[in-house]
């Protein structure tokens, strides 16, 4: 009764005539066993049976065991959870050109290789022609038109940021989504340690990490059509030649210090008095101020937040940092210049409201950056929010 039950499911679900002679031929072969050979009749039972009921072998793309392929379609429909139909063709194979049919094949699971089916779409086959089980109904639709491209971007922005600087992420990204046709993309410098000094900053380049994330960047080859260095004090810290150094021969690139300096002679402040406020500790905060000096401008109120690690700067209150802005504004001077690309002022809207409050131009180290590097590229939007700079 298990041999005849088994024989009628294999042939409703293959519809394969000779599978089913073959099964008759065994299950008489079994009667006459029973009959005329002198094994108890319950042992040849026990061996035909499991003889009949072991698991057939595996199909593959140049060979096919009907049992597996009932077992296969039992298994694909209960995982995609679609309906199965009533009856199957027998495994058989077609050829289909790889240019006609966009799909992604997985070659090392063959049995989730998508089945093509016959559907008088198909055209000859080719020297690139691969061969499917064609078993169930698939259709193959053709995309309704030529598959449309955006345009070219009108400017693409390297930045390279230290790892731990958390803000240029979510602040450039907002910059820059403004602009039409113009992307920013990001690649991290490995720094050994946290402290915001310059052996930090030496050790980065010495061992080639300023390198190694400028070339993370290098592919798509001749995407990135303008590069920075987003760091304030790792700017100034190893200078320009060094920095350069990282690129390529030829490549156009800035850093953030050139963008705070290019921002600061863009206001064309009749006195060059400055406020600033920076995050970093003393010696650090210092040079940056004497790097002003050099550069004709007399900082004249000066307020330093003595913090050592980025993700402290990072922490401190938008809302601090202005009030500390509007402490350092009374004190006579032609602008405020807020150093550090840690500190969390350069968000949209925010340099614009604290110039309404101190009746002065507001220079921050990111939104120079992004400033200088657009302009350098070639972009001259204006944009709202973000300051007098901006709107230059």
């Amino acid at each position: 009764h298990y041999i005849i039950i088994y024989i009628d499911t294999v042939f409703i679900f293959s519809f394969d005539v000779s599978l089913y002679l073959l099964f008759f031929i065994v299950t008489m072969l079994y009667v006459f066993a029973v009959m005329y050979s002198s094994c108890d009749a319950v042992f040849l039972s026990f061996f035909f049976f499991f003889l009949m009921i072991r698991r057939p072998p595996r199909s593959t793309l140049s060979s096919s065991s009907a049992a597996s392929d009932v077992y296969k379609r039992q298994v694909s429909t209960q995982s995609t959870g679609l309906r199965q139909a009533a009856h199957f063709k027998p495994a058989r194979h077609c050829l289909l050109p790889i240019d006609s049919m966009p799909l992604v094949l997985n070659p090392a699971d063959p049995w989730l290789v998508p089945d093509i089916c016959d559907s008088g779409t198909l055209s000859s086959g080719s020297q690139e022609d691969v061969a499917f089980d064609c078993e169930s109904p698939t259709t193959i639709v053709a995309p309704p038109r030529s598959v449309p491209f955006t345009p070219t971007p009108r400017a693409v922005l390297g930045v390279i940021q230290i790892g731990t600087d958390l803000v240029m992420d979510s602040e450039g990204a907002l910059l820059v989504a403004q602009i039409p046709g113009v992307m920013i993309r990001f690649a991290k410098i490995k720094l050994e340690r946290e402290k915001i000094c310059h052996q930090t900053y030496l050790e980065a380049y010495e061992k080639g990490n300023i390198n190694t994330a400028v070339d993370s960047l290098s592919l798509p080859a001749g995407f990135v059509t303008h590069w920075g260095v987003a760091c304030t004090s790792l700017s100034f810290e190893l200078g320009r030649e060094r920095l350069q150094s990282c690129f390529a021969e030829g490549a156009k690139s800035t850093d953030m210090w050139r963008g705070v300096l290019a921002a600061l002679g863009a206001l064309k402040l009749p006195r060059k008095k400055l406020a600033m406020l920076v995050p970093y500790i003393q010696e650090v905060g210092y040079k940056n101020a004497r790097l002003l000096a050099m550069q004709g401008y007399e900082v004249t109120a000066f307020m330093s937040l003595n913090m050592e690690r980025d993700i402290q700067a990072s922490a401190i209150e938008p809302a601090f940092l202005a009030e500390c802005a509007e402490v350092l504004a009374h004190k006579d001077v032609d602008a405020v210049f807020i150093g550090c690309s840690a500190l969390r002022c350069c968000t949209p809207g925010y340099i614009q409201e604290l110039e309404a409050k101190t009746g002065l131009p507001v220079i921050t180290s990111t939104q120079a950056f992004l400033w200088h590097m657009l302009r350098e590229a070639g972009i001259e939007d204006k944009l709202d929010g973000y300051g007098e700079l901006f709107q230059l």
